[in-house]
């Protein structure tokens, strides 16, 4: 029990907080689609750290491309294709792993996008 009970402190240690958003389609009155985000939560504790080398490597031979791992202690609702944004940065969610499957360690790989 102690190792999983010390990811909230951690996480909540690492003092980060992000936004996460969801996709929508808006269609306008000739039909044109448009892309927009909008936040489903707001300033979620997380724990924000560039990808490892590993994890570059097995993402890279599925031909994806990652540069974050998002760190939670609970799960953090997202899906694949979500947004997160953290310290004006977003980073599209592509790939989502709950740890040891106990819902104690959530990491949720992105990709950095503009």
């Amino acid at each position: 029990m102690a190792l999983w009970g010390n990811i909230p402190w951690m996480i909540s240690h690492g003092a980060h907080t992000v936004d996460i958003e969801r996709a929508a389609i808006v269609v306008d009155d000739l039909g044109g689609t448009t892309k927009t985000f909008a936040v489903e939560s707001a300033s979620v504790a997380a724990w924000v750290q560039p990808a490892s080398s590993l994890t570059l490597q097995q993402y890279g031979a599925r031909d994806i491309e990652i540069s974050h791992n998002v760190y939670f202690s609970s799960d953090p609702a997202v899906e694949l294709g979500d947004r997160i944004k953290h310290a004006g940065r977003y980073l599209l969610v592509v790939g989502i792993k709950d740890a040891g499957e106990l819902d104690k360690l959530w990491r949720i790989d992105c990709e950095e996008t503009q």
